[in-house]
């Protein structure tokens, strides 16, 4: 799972004390087997030269699509916004949802609705049942980009919808999901729990959206049903403000 760091470092321990966290400005590195948290400075402080090398992969139902030669189709300067290249293949929930607006506005909606959950604190209680006393629950959601993925603050957020201005809606929009859990003492002191980490994928057909879920790595204290009800409620909520028919939500499978 991703660390936080000056240098880079991975931590041996999973002392809940010292949770891995997202933080705002920091570009969350999730290359396969080697994952980790990098400055979202060293984008910016990138030779030039580096950052014009970019290529789009044209994916249908989240494959790379292959040409007679068998090799991955590539577009020259186009970033692979949205886009995991290592989304896991252990897939833990799948939903499916309707919905009847147009697919960039429900796009601005989710990417919308997840920047206000980053900056929110909810009682664990209102999202499941078995909650210890005094829980608190906070979501730290970054979007991927290619190899990465990039905490969703206002700077983000007006990227990300200045690029759906500009361009085609996405095919498919994946997230990391940190779910960090606090408890508060008697004395009023702040007890850290052990967190909960996932991968979300957004696939996107007309009128139709599925979701898919792969838990990473966490005890699971909200299940992934809950988890989905959460998410799609609180997407629901800013659909409703912005005057747009809500989600309805399909099927629904977990395991």
């Amino acid at each position: 799972m991703p660390k936080t760091g000056n240098h880079g470092k991975r931590r041996r321990d999973n002392n809940p004390s010292n949770p891995p966290r997202i933080t705002q400005h920091t570009r969350i590195n999730r290359a396969h087997k080697n994952p980790r948290l990098r400055e979202k400075t060293q984008r910016r402080n990138r030779p030039s030269q580096t950052r014009k090398i970019n290529h789009y992969i044209v994916v249908i139902a989240g494959e790379p699509r292959k040409n007679k030669k068998n090799e991955t189709i590539r577009r020259p300067d186009i970033k692979l916004l949205g886009y995991y290249n290592n989304f896991p293949t252990n897939i833990h929930g799948v939903a499916t949802l309707t919905f009847q607006s147009s697919t960039q506005k429900l796009q601005k909606t989710i990417l919308q609705a997840f920047y206000q959950l980053n900056q929110e604190t909810h009682d664990l209680k209102s999202l499941t049942k078995a909650s210890p006393p005094n829980c608190q629950v906070n979501f730290e959601l970054g979007i991927a980009e290619e190899e990465t993925f990039n905490f969703l603050d206002k700077e983000e957020l007006d990227r990300l919808e200045k690029s759906l201005e500009e361009r085609e809606t996405l095919r498919i929009v994946d997230f990391f999901c940190a779910t960090r859990y606090h408890t508060t003492t008697q004395n009023g002191k702040t007890k850290p729990l052990k967190f909960d980490y996932a991968l979300l994928r957004f696939m996107f057909q007309r009128r139709t959206m599925e979701l898919f879920v792969a838990h990473e790595r966490g005890t699971q204290r909200i299940p992934l049903e809950d988890l989905v009800t959460f998410l799609t409620n609180r997407i629901n909520k800013e659909l409703i403000q912005r005057e747009l028919k809500p989600l309805i939500l399909k099927h629904m499978r977990t395991l």
